[in-house]
């Protein structure tokens, strides 16, 4: 794409999708410009700077023939315009694409960032707060693979935008008040096959302390039931990490859902989803299954926390509370095994390797823990005996 039109930047990665039996890739194309009048340049990585972006194309290259074509998206776009005149027959009206291709274009994630980025400062309309820049906003954090905080990006899911019933694949992110935690507004996206690209942007009044996602997540490392949880799965020589927060709206709140991914302590080990946590902002619940937890949420469960005590960055804990504190109840030690009289001590540990290598077959991490701090333990224990 990049040598068939170079006068296009791609500045995402393509999506592969299915299209009557064939992998076809999506390549997101944008015209840029940093000659647009009276206008803010904004970095777009690198050593760019652009003050003019449009998502005005959408690429197709086939994973087999390698057939490449281009469909004009925007046709309100002047530098494409100028562009499919100079170049006609290389972009085409978005009807030529067929229909079963049309229904997988989605919204670009990374044209969200760079708006997202611009509205951080040019939400605020009133030319006072403007030049006080005292309501700016900023983007915010969240915990993820290995318990690492990483910045909050947007991310496809699927809902239904606010006053809508029908459930839609929609882009979203948040951004949060310069220094606080608290939510400022709710950005989503969608594709429409007619209207293309729509935005939905809510904003959210700090004084209605509604929790951001760094909050939320502080709320799920002080639920005690949670935190031993996820303390027993480390001793067990399992990776604990969480995945992306989403928020959900409801109504006029927010829902937000995290799955819990565990992993073997291995380089390359695959994660499994284990558990998810659905919280409404106050009540944090873990349950196996997505549903349960939702279900537990609506019947009451789950702590009661406070959320507002928590919106100072600098006061945020350690991502996971240190399995000595007393947020975690002391472990039981459990007595060394006594061995069958008849059996040698190579069967007896064989016997409890064996055990413990049927929980791992199970996917039952917790035993698989257990059985092996119980083998530890009977070795420990040969060991240290007399002779």
């Amino acid at each position: 794409v990049r040598a068939l039109a170079p006068f296009l930047r791609f500045s995402e990665n393509p999506y592969p999708v299915i299209h009557d039996g064939r992998i076809v890739w999506v390549v997101e194309g944008f015209t840029s410009s940093r000659f647009y009048p009276i206008s803010v340049r904004h970095s777009l990585g690198g050593r760019d700077r652009m003050n003019w972006v449009r998502n005005s194309v959408k690429a197709t290259v086939d994973a087999v023939t390698g057939e490449t074509r281009f469909y004009s998206v925007d046709a309100e776009d002047p530098l494409l315009a100028a562009w499919r005149r100079a170049f006609p027959g290389l972009v085409e009206d978005l009807d030529a694409m067929p229909s079963g291709l049309q229904e997988h274009l989605r919204y670009s994630r990374w044209l969200m960032e760079v708006q997202a980025e611009v509205l951080k400062r040019y939400h605020q309309t009133d030319p006072d707060e403007f030049h006080a820049q005292q309501f700016r906003w900023e983007a915010t954090s969240q915990l993820s693979q290995d318990m690492a905080e990483t910045t909050y990006r947007p991310e496809y899911s699927l809902l239904s935008l606010p006053g809508e019933d029908a459930e839609e694949y929609t882009l979203s992110t948040v951004l949060v008040p310069q220094g606080r935690l608290v939510l400022a507004s709710w950005f989503a996206a969608r594709w429409d096959p007619e209207t293309g690209g729509q935005l939905h942007l809510r904003d959210i009044s700090i004084d209605d302390q509604v929790p951001g996602p760094r909050q939320v997540e502080i709320l799920v490392e002080q639920d005690p039931l949670i935190a031993q949880q996820f303390s027993l799965w480390r001793r067990g020589g399992s990776q604990v990490w969480t995945g992306h927060l989403h928020l959900v709206p409801v109504g006029e709140t927010f829902v937000y859902m995290e799955p819990v991914f565990l992993a073997a302590e291995a380089a390359r080990a695959i994660p499994e989803i284990r558990r998810y946590i659905v919280s409404d902002g106050r009540r944090i619940v873990m349950e196996s299954t997505l549903a349960e937890a939702v279900d537990a949420l609506r019947a009451g469960e789950g702590a009661v926390l406070d959320p507002e005590a928590l919106d100072d960055p600098d006061a945020i804990p350690d991502p996971l509370p240190d399995p000595d504190a007393d947020l975690v109840p002391d472990p039981v030690t459990p007595p060394v095994p006594t061995p069958d009289p008849g059996a040698t001590t190579e069967d007896e540990a064989l016997r409890l390797l064996e055990e413990a290598e049927g929980h791992l077959r199970e996917g039952n991490w917790e035993a698989f823990g257990r059985a092996m701090e119980e083998l530890r333990r009977f070795l420990q224990g040969r060991r240290d005996s007399p002779s």
